[in-house]
C-alpha cells in the first residue's frame, strides 16, 4: 500500500469536483496507507446520480453532476471504511486498514430530490461548520436556516448569532453546491405593531373587536401594501437564497381575521393571499427564487386560492402521533396522507416536508430513537410525490451523543428501502466500534418512546400563547401533554406509560453491560450516550409522574394531588441539577426555562387548585413576579 496521494483529475471549471478532490485527498491523508493510484471524476451537468468503478488502483467516477459527483467520491471513501455518523472531526471513522475496494457498488441516485438539515437554535448555529460539513459527507443537499429575528430563540437561531455567523456558514454551505433556505415565523413583523392605533383596519378582527398582536387583515389593501413594502426590503437584506420562508404567527389556531373568515375566506386562504402577494415581491427581486407556503396548525388543509408559480409547498404536520408512521392506520394519523396529497397537488414540483425527527422542544428535552417511523415516513414521502423532506434540529441544547434520528434522516432520505435494523446496526458500529449489543438497545428505546408518544386524538392539541396571567392560569401544554389527557381517559395513559418504563429498563439493562468497556474509542462514546440515556430515562419518568397528577385530579383527594405533585416536582429538580453534569452554559438555563414553561407551571397550577382563597391570592402574587423574571430571561438569554 502507498501513503501518497492518488492522481486525481476532473472537469476543468468543476468547483464542485474540485471540493470532491480535495475532500478525496484530505481523507486518504489520514490513513497509514491505501491502494489508489488514480481517480478520473467525470460529470454531466446536473444531476445526483453517480456510479464509480475500481480496477486495480485506478477508480473512475460517473456522475450525472457535480453534486453527484461529490456524493460519488464520498461513497468511495465510505467504501474504504470512512463514515461520518455525527458531526465534528473527531466523530469521523477513519478505518486503521482500508477495506478492498469492490469493482463497483452499483448506480445510486436519491430517493427524494431534495434532503434538507434545518439548522434550528443557537446550540446548532454554533457548530455550523460541523452540520454542513455532516450534512454534504452524508448526501444532503439542503440547509435550511431557520431564524428568529424577533422573538425569543427558542426554537429557531437567534437573530444576533444569525448576523454574525451568516457569512461563513453561508459561504460553507454553498461550497458544498447546497440549495439554501432562510426565514421563520417572520410574517408578522411585516406589519409594524406600532401601526395599530393610526391604522387597526390594517389588523386582524378577534374574538369581535381589532387585535394588534398576531399576522394581519388580508383584506385591507393597505395591510398587503405594507407587508409587499417591508418584505422587499427584508429580501433585499438576504439576497441569494433559493427558498424564503416568512411564515404567519407560531399559534395552534386563532391568528386570523374573524371578518374576513366571515367573507369565506379559512385560515389557510388568508395565508395564501398573504404570501402571493410577498411572492410578486419575491419574483421580481430573486428571479428563480421559491417563497414558502406553510401548512401547519391550524393551514393544515389545502387553501382554495391558488399559489403564485414561485411559491413552494411546506407541509409540517407537527400535530401528527410519533409513534407511528405518518400513514399508519391510526387515529391521529389517519388524516394526514390525505391532506399531503391534496396540498401537494396544488403545488407540482415545489412540494416540501417539515419534518420533526430531531426536534428536542417537541419532545420534551430529547428527540428519542425513532427509525423504523423515520424509514416508513420517508417511504410514503417518497411514494407520494415529496419533492424535498427537511428535519428540524432544534432543542434547549446540543445533542449530549451522536444522534441516532439525524444519521438514520440522512440515510433513509437517500434510500428508504434500508432497513431500521440496517441502519442501527450500521450506526452503532461507526459510533461504538461494535454492533454487538447497542442496536438492541436503540431498539428497546423505540419501544419505549413508542408507548410514550402515542395520542388520542384530544391529545394531539396544542395551548399557550397568552399574556402572563392567561399564562399561569391556563399554562401552555404541547402535544402530548399529560394535562391535555382527557379524565376518562387517563387510566390507559398510565399503562401506556408503564410499558414505556418496563421498556426503558429492558433498554438499560442491555447499556448496563456496556459501560465497563475498555477501549478507549467504545468508552468515550458509551459514557457520551450514557448522557442520552439519562435524559431518555428522566424524561419518560417525569412523564409517568404528570400522568400520577392528572390521575389523582381524577380519582384522589387533595392528599393524593399533593403527593403526586410533590413527586413531579422532585423529577423535574433532579433533572435540572444532574444536566449541570454534561449540558454547558447557557444551555443549562435555556433547559430549565424551557422545562418551567412547559412543565413547571402545569405542576403549580395542579397545586394552586388546592389553595383557599387568601392563599390562592398570596401564591399568585408570588407566581406572577416569578413569571416576570423568568419571562425576562427568556427573552435576555440571546439577546
Amino acid at each position: 500500500m502507498s501513503a501518497a496521494v492518488p492522481h486525481i483529475t476532473f472537469p476543468e471549471g468543476s468547483a464542485l469536483a474540485a471540493v470532491a478532490a480535495e475532500e478525496l485527498t484530505t481523507h486518504l491523508a489520514r490513513l497509514g496507507g491505501h491502494a489508489l493510484a488514480s481517480v478520473t471524476i467525470g460529470h454531466g451537468a446536473a444531476g445526483e446520480g453517480f456510479d464509480w468503478s475500481a480496477r486495480g488502483g485506478a477508480v473512475t467516477v460517473t456522475a450525472d453532476g457535480p453534486q453527484g459527483a461529490l456524493h460519488a467520491v464520498y461513497d468511495l471513501l465510505e467504501a474504504l471504511g470512512f463514515a461520518w455518523p455525527a458531526p465534528g472531526d473527531d466523530m469521523t471513522v477513519i478505518p486503521e486498514t482500508p477495506d478492498e475496494l469492490p469493482a463497483s457498488r452499483g448506480r445510486q441516485s436519491p430517493a427524494i430530490a431534495g434532503r434538507s438539515l434545518i439548522l434550528g437554535h443557537h446550540a446548532f448555529m454554533a457548530d455550523a461548520a460541523a452540520w454542513i460539513r455532516w450534512a454534504a459527507r452524508n448526501r444532503l443537499n439542503t440547509i435550511f436556516f431557520h431564524i428568529d429575528e424577533h422573538g425569543a430563540g427558542l426554537g429557531a437561531i437567534p437573530a444576533r448569532q444569525w448576523q454574525a455567523m451568516r457569512a461563513d456558514a453561508v459561504a460553507l454551505a454553498r461550497s458544498f453546491g447546497m440549495t439554501l433556505e432562510l426565514g421563520g415565523h417572520g410574517l408578522p413583523a411585516l406589519l409594524p405593531r406600532a401601526d395599530f392605533a393610526a391604522h387597526p383596519e390594517r389588523f386582524p378582527v378577534r374574538g369581535g373587536q381589532r387585535d394588534a398582536r398576531y399576522n394581519l387583515n388580508v383584506l385591507d389593501a393597505d395591510a398587503i401594501a405594507t407587508i409587499k413594502a417591508n418584505a422587499s426590503a427584508w429580501i433585499a437584506a438576504n439576497p441569494g437564497f433559493d427558498v424564503y420562508h416568512l411564515w404567519p404567527d407560531d399559534l395552534p389556531e386563532g391568528g386570523w381575521c374573524e371578518d374576513a373568515a366571515a367573507a369565506g375566506h379559512t385560515a389557510s386562504d388568508q395565508a395564501m393571499i398573504a404570501v402571493n402577494a410577498i411572492a410578486e415581491v419575491l419574483a421580481a427581486a430573486e428571479p428563480g427564487a421559491q417563497l414558502a407556503y406553510l401548512s401547519y396548525h391550524d393551514t393544515e388543509a389545502p387553501p382554495r386560492i391558488a399559489p403564485a408559480a414561485n411559491v413552494a409547498l411546506i407541509f409540517a404536520p407537527r400535530l401528527r402521533c410519533y409513534a407511528k408512521a405518518i400513514d399508519a392506520d391510526h387515529p391521529v394519523n389517519a388524516k394526514y396522507p390525505d391532506l399531503w396529497r391534496a396540498n401537494a397537488a396544488l403545488f407540482p414540483g415545489r412540494a416540501r416536508v417539515f419534518e420533526y425527527w430531531l426536534d428536542a422542544i417537541l419532545f420534551k428535552i430529547v428527540a428519542p430513537p425513532m427509525v423504523d417511523v423515520i424509514r416508513r415516513d420517508l417511504a410514503f414521502y417518497a411514494a407520494n410525490g415529496a419533492d424535498a423532506v427537511g428535519a428540524l434540529a432544534t432543542g434547549s441544547m446540543p445533542f449530549p451523543a451522536p444522534n441516532l434520528n439525524a444519521y438514520a434522516f440522512a440515510r433513509l432520505a437517500w434510500n428508504p428501502k434500508l432497513t431500521a435494523k440496517e441502519v442501527r446496526e450500521t450506526f452503532c458500529l461507526h459510533v461504538f466500534r461494535s454492533a454487538l449489543h447497542m442496536p438492541a438497545y436503540f431498539e428497546a428505546l423505540e419501544r419505549a418512546f413508542a408507548f410514550d408518544l402515542d395520542l388520542r386524538p384530544e391529545e394531539a392539541r396544542l395551548r399557550g400563547r397568552g399574556t402572563i396571567e392567561e399564562t399561569i392560569h391556563n399554562p401552555p401544554a404541547d402535544i402530548g401533554s399529560a394535562f391535555n389527557v382527557a379524565d376518562a381517559h387517563v387510566g390507559d395513559a398510565q399503562q401506556r406509560q408503564e410499558h414505556a418504563l418496563d421498556a426503558l429498563e429492558d433498554a438499560e439493562a442491555i447499556f448496563a453491560k456496556l459501560m465497563d468497556a475498555t477501549d478507549e474509542a467504545r468508552s468515550q462514546a458509551i459514557l457520551r450516550e450514557e448522557c442520552h440515556r439519562y435524559l431518555c430515562h428522566a424524561r419518560l419518568v417525569l412523564q409517568a409522574s404528570l400522568l400520577d397528577i392528572r390521575a389523582a385530579e381524577v380519582a384522589g383527594g387533595p392528599r393524593d394531588v399533593t403527593d403526586a405533585v410533590k413527586q413531579a416536582r422532585y423529577h423535574l429538580t433532579r433533572l435540572e441539577t444532574e444536566m449541570r453534569g454534561f449540558i454547558r452554559e447557557p444551555y443549562v438555563a435555556n433547559t430549565r426555562l424551557l422545562m418551567w414553561l412547559f412543565t413547571g407551571l402545569a405542576i403549580d397550577r395542579a397545586e394552586d387548585a388546592l389553595l383557599d382563597g387568601g392563599q390562592a391570592r398570596k401564591r399568585l402574587k408570588n407566581r406572577m413576579e416569578t413569571a416576570r423574571q423568568n419571562f425576562a430571561r427568556i427573552q435576555a438569554l440571546w439577546g
